[in-house]
């Protein structure tokens, strides 16, 4: 583990990575270009067997005012990086994000509005909306959203957590969900404790070779099933339904080493 000095943090974000060496830069560029840098960087390296921890200690070594702390987990499993990440942070903000995903320059800073805006905010959730950097969120997922608020939205390279709600909900926890959709099953467990904040300009943007499709995730017929079930069946359908299928389909969290989508 090591660190570059700073004063406190308002965000500690986390960002594990597995073999990322053609991403990462641009990820840490926008991360760096935040408009307001009232955050720290917990890197986690997921036993990468290319260049990206040397890319990223190039980028970073030219900022040492970012706060940054190096880590790595062994276990093979973005699920397992997240926990030994968020293990060594402290801020009360606690943010997961993807080395392969442009934060435009607003991000933190709204974030931590956003946070502050809503007192029973559990998490501040960011839309990503593909590779389209000058994109604007459709109106007809912004009208999903408004429909079912207490749902997720997001993925993960854009969750915010306040740190009461995540630590009183568990945590990453491979014995409570170790399946793929890890970022869906814990804001199901977080909204418990407050509420899923949203902003229809709050975005990130993945690289373009998400644009193509991932079959590593759930079936149409199980999104349109968590879209549509109240709340109270979101227990049911995620640790009795979906653990069930995606146990079927061998869809542990690991399998997200392999990028289907490239």
């Amino acid at each position: 583990m090591s660190h570059s000095a700073s004063g406190p943090a308002k965000i500690d974000l986390v960002l594990p990575y597995y073999n990322e060496e053609n991403f990462i830069e641009a990820t840490l560029r926008s991360l760096i270009a935040q408009r307001r840098q009232e955050f720290s960087l917990v890197l986690v390296d997921n036993a990468s067997t290319d260049g990206t921890t040397e890319i990223a200690k190039r980028v970073l070594s030219d900022y040492p005012g970012i706060s940054t702390t190096w880590l790595t987990e062994e276990r093979p499993g973005q699920l397992y990086a997240l926990q030994t990440g968020i293990g060594a942070t402290t801020a009360e903000l606690i943010g997961t994000v993807d080395a392969d995903t442009y934060y435009p320059p607003s991000y933190v800073g709204r974030a931590i509005d956003l946070a502050r805006e809503e007192e029973r905010a559990a998490a501040v959730l960011a839309v990503n909306l593909g590779s389209r950097t000058n994109r604007r969120m459709p109106p007809d997922r912004w009208l999903q959203i408004r429909f079912f608020p207490d749902k997720c939205h997001a993925g993960g390279a854009g969750h915010i957590y306040r740190r009461s709600a995540y630590e009183r909900s568990g945590g990453f926890d491979e014995t409570i969900w170790r399946f793929v959709l890890f970022d869906h099953e814990i804001v199901n467990r977080i909204g418990r404790f407050g509420k899923l904040v949203y902003d229809r300009d709050h975005v990130i943007f993945a690289s373009d070779r998400r644009d193509g499709p991932d079959k590593r995730s759930w079936t149409p017929f199980e999104r349109l099933l968590y879209k549509i079930l109240p709340e109270n069946l979101m227990d049911w359908f995620f640790y009795t339904f979906l653990a069930r299928r995606l146990a079927a389909r061998s869809q542990d969290n690991s399998v997200l080493r392999a990028r289907t989508w490239s």
